[in-house]
């Protein structure tokens, strides 16, 4: 995995916290940097983002 992000935490990202929601994405987040080692967390969110809305059509809210 790339970590250009020199404040962030990496391996708070992906550290179980308890709640299903927060551990489950730090599932993702480290089954992605799995299949995509070259990208960083911000590509990665991106990456996701854009199969959340284009294929998916998902709406994301403008609070986000």
């Amino acid at each position: 995995m790339k970590q250009n992000i020199k404040t962030i935490d990496y391996e708070w990202l992906t550290k179980p916290t308890g709640d299903p929601f927060a551990d489950i994405g730090g599932y993702v987040i480290q089954y992605l940097w799995n299949l995509y080692p070259d990208k960083d967390i911000v590509e990665l969110i991106e990456f996701v983002t854009k199969i959340y809305v284009n294929n998916w059509e998902g709406k994301l809210h403008t609070f986000f």
